[in-house]
């Protein structure tokens, strides 16, 4: 920069130049140099020709004279302001290229755009400005595109720049594709929980792009590496589109059967050996997730390889159902082992925690040290208050809703609000936020009623299957209907929207299951035409998979949005008139009118379990998984709800009386873990099950901040004395097990015979 006195100078010897009307003579020769650079650069910028650009870019890069340079960097600013645009694509190369920062500040002060978005978005990240990119190109559609087709130099200036201000997803996932070094990938696999889900859209739509480059296999080893430890379904979904693999045979193994690809499996590993090897090398956690998929998915022949090449199946405490804590009790109290235990105390749930103390109690066995001593007769003490071991449902509220018949209800969870229709078109619409309050209505005018309802996930729309065979699309914030859906010709049953509300699917007495755009709706493509009458329909919580039942006695999934069959379940012998698809595995029960509940795997088509159901209860209207799938909650036409546990079939809540009149429609929130059940009366209930839940939940599975949630129970009036004294003996056991960690010392397995317990 010039200073005064440099400036003071100056202004002597132009004035003594212009006086004497030579300044040649005037002027010492660097000046001379100056004034001439100077007086080109003026004339070029007036001539507005590629030439004069392709000049200026020379002086502003071979001069060393700081006024010269800045000269030429304002005469193509000003050549780019009269709408010449090879000075402004000039300036921007000679920042993003060059890096000459006076490119930038004049491209800034003059607010000169480039020729493209792509370049646009590489000045706002080289320039450090991540709220104006952001905002511009929230998805990085277009940095990506600048950046596949940018020079090694400027990449890694990209990358630097992303690092620094605050783009650290991007810049993690492109620096290790400029580097494809194993640590850069490693990082990326550690830093991925952590992504937004916008970033992990960011990182799969690069993976994509670059598997179709000359070296994939990288690649494909962070997808199988983001999967395996992760459970990804993204991750595993990409490769298999694909046709490359992780180059390990036992990865590609495991790959296959955590993704249930049954038929690419087989032809890999057909004798299970792969499965086994990599099962043994695994580390705890993804041992726990092979038994678990095993179970569910009824593949379990290769466990046996494990027990004659190894010792016996290793069962983490949350895999555990009531049989094996039973086993586990009964195999321990005969061997004597009181200390095994006492240590299971803390790693099983309360309710079986409870039979463990009393058996130690019976034996009049305490544990050695006196700090554990005291922790034993203080839980001792707890556990005797809860003589009840069957934990009621508190009932939270009760509201009388709809004053003519009730026939459906939705349940928004992201809005905490529940519509509900009936034997008119006008559908009511309850808040759950402070009890049940009506907030308001939708008239769909003189139908003949509402039969089924669903909201889309994003909580903008409502859809209704009416009795004129129509479907509606109601927009919430204006309760507007904003489409009418024509498609089938009989009684509409189910409506379900997929967990990206892309896409609706319904099922009626018409036999037909029908896939609708969402919200657009366009015509319908058919996915299945059934002589007999489709009662029900359910989503997988992952959204890829769509099960259908009705009156022909068979259960079908369908790969989605494809639309194809994936499977037919056989085994019901009557209408199956109810579903419930897990939210997170392979599961869906069914309930048919041959009085038996079943349990399928819907991707292998294997029935897990079969649960008779009792007179007790009379026809089974509804049914939900809750607990990750591990209950699940069943609605009967007498007004009577039960609960039966999956993994053993035995009814864990016996059978009470909700309601009077039908029940029509259940439902479970898993994060305040409410159920919502109606009648065909209207009476809208929500019951509290977190007592069941907690009691349910092993020990070992609980955080330290988990006790203030079990404690804010303690002041709710409708709980009565029994679970109170449940929660108390839960929070207590939780508070001992992380206060003094007492078995952080002893990892070993706990044999059981048939198999063993992994200690937590």
């Amino acid at each position: 920069m010039v200073n005064k006195k440099e400036t003071d100078d100056r202004l002597t010897l132009y004035s003594q130049a212009i006086s004497s009307g030579k300044p040649e003579e005037i002027f010492y020769p660097a000046l001379r140099v100056e004034m001439l650079f100077r007086g080109m650069i003026s004339d070029l910028q007036t001539q507005l020709s590629d030439q004069s650009v392709q000049l200026l870019v020379h002086v502003i890069l071979n001069s060393h004279i700081q006024t010269v340079q800045q000269d030429a960097v304002n005469a193509l600013g000003s050549m780019a302001v009269k709408s010449f645009d090879p000075a402004a694509s000039a300036l921007y190369s000679l920042f993003i290229d060059n890096e000459v920062e006076l490119a930038a500040d004049v491209i800034e002060r003059f607010k000169i755009q480039p020729d493209s978005n792509d370049i646009r978005a590489a000045f706002l990240i080289l320039r450090h400005d991540l709220d104006s990119l952001t905002r511009f190109d929230p998805d990085y559609n277009y940095l990506n595109k600048f950046f596949d087709q940018a020079n090694q130099k400027v990449r890694g200036n990209l990358i630097n720049a992303a690092r620094s201000c605050g783009a650290r997803a991007w810049s993690l996932i492109c620096g290790a594709h400029e580097t494809l070094h194993p640590t850069a990938f490693q990082i990326l696999v550690d830093q991925f929980p952590g992504f937004s889900i916008q970033e992990e859209q960011l990182f799969f739509s690069r993976i994509r792009y670059w598997l179709n480059e000359a070296n994939p296999q990288p690649f494909v080893e962070l997808l199988t590496d983001i999967f395996l430890a992760y459970d990804h379904s993204t991750a595993v979904e990409v490769i298999l589109k694909t046709a490359y693999r992780p180059e390990s045979e036992q990865r590609l193994a495991v790959l296959l059967f955590l993704s249930s690809s049954w038929d690419e499996y087989e032809q890999t590993d057909f004798g299970h050996r792969l499965i086994t090897a990599a099962y043994q090398n695994a580390n705890a956690g993804l041992r726990k997730r092979i038994l678990r998929h095993s179970r569910q998915s009824g593949h379990t022949d290769w466990v046996q390889e494990v027990t004659q090449q190894t010792t016996k199946r290793a069962y983490w405490a949350s895999e555990l159902s009531d049989s094996d804590w039973n086993l586990t009790l009964n195999t321990l109290s005969s061997q004597k082992r009181w200390e095994d235990l006492w240590k299971l105390v803390f790693q099983s749930p309360s309710k079986w925690s409870r039979k463990f103390l009393g058996t130690l109690l019976e034996q009049n066995w305490k544990p050695d040290s006196e700090i554990e001593i005291q922790d034993f007769e203080r839980l001792a003490n707890y556990s005797q208050r809860c003589r009840n071991t069957v934990i009621p449902i508190s009932l939270i509220s009760k509201v009388q809703t709809i004053n003519h018949r009730a026939n459906c209800l939705a349940y928004g969870q992201q809005l905490e609000l529940v519509a509900i229709g009936g034997s008119t078109g006008e559908i009511l619409l309850y808040s759950l936020q402070d009890g049940a309050k009506l907030v308001g209505g939708i008239s769909l005018g003189n139908i003949p009623g509402v039969r089924a309802l669903q909201f889309d996930p994003n909580g903008k729309y409502l859809a209704a299957g009416c009795g004129d065979h129509l479907i509606r699309v109601i927009e919430l914030d204006t309760r507007r209907m904003i489409k009418t859906l024509e498609g089938h010709t009989n009684l509409i049953r189910s409506i379900v929207i997929g967990p990206l509300s892309r896409s609706m699917y319904s099922c009626g007495f018409d036999g037909k299951l029908l896939q609708w755009q969402f919200p657009s709706a366009a015509l319908p493509q058919m996915l299945l035409q059934s002589d007999q009458e489709l009662h029900a329909i359910a989503v997988s919580g992952a959204g890829h998979y769509l099960i259908a039942s009705g009156a022909d006695e068979l259960l079908r999934s369908f790969q989605i949005p494809q639309g194809n069959l994936v499977r037919e379940m056989q085994g019901h012998q009557g209408i199956i008139n109810s579903l419930s698809a897990s939210t997170s595995g392979e599961i869906v029960v069914s309930h048919a009118s041959d009085r038996t509940i079943r349990v399928w795997n819907y991707l292998s088509g294997k029935q897990l379990l079969k649960i008779p159901v009792s007179e007790e209860l009379t026809s089974i209207t509804c049914m939900c998984l809750i607990q990750e799938d591990q209950l699940v909650v069943v609605a009967s036409a007498n007004g009577k709800l039960s609960i039966f546990s999956l993994s053993t079939g035995e009814e864990v809540v016996p059978a009470w009386q909700a309601h009077q009149n039908r029940v029509v429609a259940i439902n479970f929130n898993p994060v305040s873990f409410t159920l919502v059940s109606m009648d065909s009366g209207g009476i809208l209930q929500t019951w509290g099950l977190n007592s069941l839940i907690f009691t349910r939940t092993p020990i070992s599975s609980f955080k330290l901040l988990s006790i203030k949630e079990i404690e804010g129970l303690f002041e709710n009036r409708n709980i009565n004395h029994t679970e109170k004294s449940w929660l108390l003996f839960t929070s207590e056991l939780i508070k001992i097990n992380h206060r003094h960690d007492v078995f952080l010392s002893e990892s070993k397995p706990i044999s059981i015979g048939e198999f063993d317990i992994q200690i937590d």
